[in-house]
């Protein structure tokens, strides 16, 4: 059989399963507000054959709710009253439920729970008092700032005076440390890759880095001290390489995770009016796709073998100069 590729632009689809109607399973919120933020993504997750969600209502504000398959309810009012909570951002780790919430007193800190009440607490307190040792505001749009690593947490946290710093932990207090120091706000770890038993990902303006779970083995594998700009992004594994793109200027870059062999592939050509920061990729066998620009300044079909000769544009959907002929949503390999 010939593998087939198949690129998905845009498909809206509404259908209804035979036999099968949707119900209201609870008004959490009564009237015509909704208990959901349609604005982000709605977190959710399976724990322990339950499905914990945020909701809110007038009564309990942002708060973390639980369906057991027959009964939707309140899990806990971490922030009492109708003040909020702002559950975020959960993960399973070592048979925990860590999620961040704010209850009022702490700031807004990692919880964790084991699925009853009765053990549901603050795990950690990063940034002592009413401060906050997570930044709600910077994450809330993106979760790939957070990652799961040989069953411990990786994330970034805050410390006094505006610092990050780059954190893991097993579920507990005492498990809870401190690998790298990032400085800035805005240096925060994210785009994360496990690749041949390290973790691999980029740090804002402090380049391309890797760890193996301890604070000694969290280093920088290449900076900016060669480029001020030069921040990669879409970090995708292609076997014996990481295949990665420079967000500023689209070039196509890969690494075996050493300095000397993080090197450029193929300079590509920068399209500012295009607005692609970075390329999607899409590994198929040994070769990614992705949209790149051509000299025409649109954006087309791209596909690279991690060689400056298999960088080679694959499509020519648009002719007229300036159009962004390919930016695939959705991409699944089908074989026919």
């Amino acid at each position: 059989m010939r593998p087939i590729l198949l690129f998905i632009v845009l498909c809206v689809l509404s259908f209804e399963v035979s036999g099968q109607q949707a119900t209201l399973l609870k008004n959490i919120n009564p009237g015509s507000a909704g208990s959901f933020n349609f604005d982000t993504d709605i977190p959710t997750i399976v724990y322990k054959d339950k499905l914990y969600f945020v909701a809110k209502n007038a009564e309990s504000g942002v708060e973390l709710w639980v369906y057991d398959g027959t009964k939707t309810e309140l899990f806990m009012d971490i922030n009492p009253g109708s003040k909020s909570a702002d559950v975020d951002f959960m993960f399973i780790v070592k048979d925990k439920l860590l999620f961040a919430a704010d209850d009022g007193v702490h700031g807004y800190e990692w919880w964790e729970t084991d699925g009853t009440t009765a053990n549901t607490k603050l795990l950690i307190d990063l940034l002592p008092g009413s401060a906050s040792g997570l930044s709600k505001c910077c994450y809330s749009y993106s979760s790939t700032f957070f990652h799961v690593f040989k069953n411990e947490l990786y994330f970034n946290g805050n410390v006094p005076n505006n610092g990050i710093r780059f954190y893991k932990t097993d579920g507990t207090a005492a498990g809870t440390v401190q690998l790298a120091q990032l400085n800035h706000p805005q240096r925060s770890a994210e785009g994360f890759l496990e690749w041949k038993g390290n973790l691999y990902f980029k740090v804002y303006s402090e380049g391309f880095w890797k760890t193996d779970g301890t604070p000694a083995g969290t280093v920088q594998v290449k900076g900016y001290e060669f480029n001020p700009e030069f921040d990669p992004k879409y970090l995708t594994d292609m076997g014996d390489y990481i295949l990665f793109s420079n967000a500023y200027n689209e070039d196509i870059w890969r690494t075996d995770g050493t300095k000397d062999g993080t090197v450029m592939v193929k300079k590509m050509f920068y399209s500012a009016s295009q607005n692609n920061v970075g390329h999607y990729f899409f590994r198929y066998g040994n070769e990614a796709f992705f949209p790149g620009s051509n000299p025409a300044n649109n954006t087309e079909m791209w596909k690279t073998n991690g060689t400056e000769a298999g960088t080679v544009q694959v499509s020519e959907i648009e002719t007229d100069p300036g159009f962004i002929a390919f930016y695939p949503k959705r991409r699944v390999a089908f074989k026919k």
